[in-house]
């Protein structure tokens, strides 16, 4: 199955998305086999002001015979 994991344009400015602690910037790309689990974390600016802000974000996922999205989930920026 291959995911996507993609910031939307109006929250590119709140931190970059990372993989096994791998900066991705704004969009990632990864692949999981059967049961696979992965984490995708927001590396945040050490910005008080971005506290209580909300990072918008799409994921869409793939594989044969399958094709899920879901967008426009948030999560808040908290300290």
């Amino acid at each position: 199955m291959t995911v996507t994991v993609a910031l939307r344009s109006n929250s590119t400015n709140l931190g970059d998305l990372v993989v096994d602690g791998t900066n991705h910037g704004n969009e990632v790309t990864f692949t999981l086999g059967e049961s696979g689990t992965e984490s995708v974390k927001l590396s945040v600016p050490d910005d008080d002001s971005l506290v209580g802000e909300t990072v918008y974000f799409h994921v869409n996922a793939s594989a044969s015979g399958l094709d899920v999205s879901a967008t426009d989930r948030s999560v808040p920026v908290e300290a």
